[in-house]
């Protein structure tokens, strides 16, 4: 499982941090329903006076969780995207990052795939948030294309949401199962089929 890290944006502190980390760990381990606030705030090893003071209740507490992944998701994905130097680079990093790291950031894979239905709408506004964050990335990718001379889009913005729900169909485990290819060529391919097509020429 990827550990949270506090961004420069984060507006927790070192307690409710150390919370955040210890409820990350529960949820994973034993899901969102299970967890109790007493368990977390003996895990996070304070009080459950200090517990209530940070957070209003579990919920809470769960939604914080899942942002953050979400947030350490994205800045691994910006992270793996800008050491490329080449479009297609960047778009293959983006795609290995993503299968790469998703199924460790359990809680927010959890919500966003396995069990969307429980949460929604609580944690719509997170995974909202999410894609129009990535759509940014990979809009950002595809600009620089454009200006290079590379790529000629003619709706940029449709083409890039378009591009983050095609990477979402990876988030689910059986996609690569039992599957001879490897994540580096399906990487190469899907990003292949995206800038030259499939039509014969």
């Amino acid at each position: 499982m990827v550990s949270l890290q506090r961004s420069d944006n984060s507006k927790t502190t070192g307690k409710d941090q150390a919370i955040l980390l210890a409820a990350q760990t529960l949820f994973a381990q034993f899901g969102h329903k299970k967890v109790t606030m007493d368990e977390i705030a003996g895990n996070a090893r304070v009080s459950k006076a200090t517990l209530y003071k940070y957070f209003r209740n579990k919920d809470q507490v769960f939604d914080q969780v899942v942002q953050m992944e979400a947030e350490e998701l994205m800045r691994l994905i910006r992270g793996a995207v800008d050491k490329e130097q080449t479009i297609e680079d960047k778009l293959k990093a983006h795609l290995l990052t993503r299968m790469g790291k998703i199924h460790e950031l359990i809680n927010y894979y959890r919500v966003t795939q396995e069990s969307w239905g429980d949460f929604w709408p609580h944690l719509a506004n997170t995974g909202q948030s999410f894609v129009r964050k990535e759509e940014r990335i990979v809009r950002d990718v595809l600009e620089q294309g454009m200006r290079a001379g590379e790529l000629d889009i003619e709706r940029l913005g449709i083409v890039a949401h378009l591009t983050v729900i095609a990477l979402k169909a990876i988030d689910f485990p059986w996609v690569l199962k039992d599957n001879e290819v490897t994540a580096q060529e399906y990487a190469d391919q899907m990003v292949h089929m995206m800038m030259n097509g499939i039509r014969k020429r």
